[in-house]
């Protein structure tokens, strides 16, 4: 495949006089729409060049390695399809985000006018693992960044359902031996064999992880969120953070909290807080004002605390003097226990939704 070149989006000169405006749907008014919307959804997460790791070790989007071995089905499926049961979430409104597709090739174009090189050949030859023990060779060499599970993290989550769906066995094998430079990423040229790779992505291919499997959202409306009633939780009036497990016990005692969920509606809609409202980061400044004041706000999201944090410090601007980001989020929340509303759990999937 070739590397599609894109010109920065700059004010051309000719003979001191300005060209004209570049049409509409041109190469750069795309990319320069695709920069809008990064801006706005994926900054937060990725990095305003897309260095990542920003938050909750999001990928660096903008590194050469990954754009040349990267196609743009696999951009565009990453984007709007997301990672179910991850902080990665779906952007496409077929899957719960707020971008049409038109919008999500912006953003696949605003990631290639990153790109430096042309695209790289990838082996896409047949698995070959020959005799090799593929769960072994993970476990010794990926777990540690990857989870045990290949879905645990801290990094990319191998094992999950929507990557191998859409990663072809040529990006994993050029991901494996290259690695990505400049980030944890390491290459294993030199260090696995072919078959050992081979064994390797063979293993996840028969393993895919199971997770959520999240249909297409209900319309939904903007709407006035109603004062929930109770007594007032035992937190402290200057709290910035406030822990899962003492939110949790307040719930329970029946205190007037509202929990906010920042997270975009792909995440809310697979699973939130019970009782929790849906306000995404990136909707705040617009509809802070459903937001009622008279009562504890705490916000959560995934990430544990970039997404929340953006919530809460627009409500704070907006008056809300009793705001705090649930510390840890949605994760340690789920995990303890504590009252949620999921679809059914038979609403799974271990080839992706």
């Amino acid at each position: 495949m070739r590397a599609t070149v894109v010109v920065p989006l700059l004010v051309a000169l000719a003979g001191g006089r300005c060209q004209d405006a570049p049409p509409p749907d041109s190469r750069e008014a795309q990319v320069a729409r695709g920069q809008a919307a990064y801006a706005r959804t994926c900054a937060i997460c990725h990095g305003r060049a897309g260095e990542g790791y920003a938050a909750d070790n999001a990928p660096a989007l903008a590194n050469e390695d990954f754009l040349v071995t990267a196609s743009d089905q696999y951009l565009y499926e990453t984007i709007a399809r997301g990672r179910p049961g991850t902080v990665m979430s779906g952007w496409a409104k077929e899957h719960g985000g707020p971008y049409d597709e038109g919008q999500v090739q912006d953003l696949v174009a605003w990631l290639r006018s990153w790109q430096k090189g042309t695209m790289r050949p990838l082996d896409q030859a047949r698995l070959q693992p020959g005799s090799h023990d593929g769960k072994a060779l993970y476990v010794r060499h990926c777990a540690s960044c990857h989870g045990a599970g290949g879905i645990e993290g801290p990094y990319n989550r191998l094992a999950h359902p929507q990557l191998l769906d859409i990663a072809s066995d040529g990006f994993l094998r050029a991901s494996i031996v290259e690695g990505r430079s400049g980030t944890p990423m390491k290459g294993f040229r030199g260090l696995l064999q072919p078959a050992e790779v081979d064994a390797i992505i063979a293993y996840l291919r028969q393993n895919p992880a199971r997770v959520p499997a999240v249909g297409r959202p209900a319309a939904t409306a903007s709407a006035t969120v109603a004062l929930p009633v109770g007594g007032e939780p035992a937190f402290p009036g200057d709290a910035r953070f406030i822990g899962v497990d003492l939110a949790a016990r307040e719930m329970r005692r029946g205190a007037r909290i509202l929990f906010v969920d920042a997270r975009p509606p792909s995440d809310f809609q697979a699973g939130h807080i019970r009782g929790a409202v849906n306000l995404p980061f990136y909707e705040a400044p617009e509809r802070a004002g459903e937001i009622p004041k008279g009562t504890w706000v705490l916000t959560y999201c995934g990430c544990p605390h970039a997404e929340s944090g953006e919530v809460a410090g627009v409500l704070r601007g907006r008056g809300h003097d009793r705001v705090a980001v649930l510390d840890e989020g949605w994760g340690p929340w789920k995990t303890r226990g504590y009252p949620v509303e999921e679809p059914p759990a038979s609403a799974s999937s271990g080839i992706g939704p």
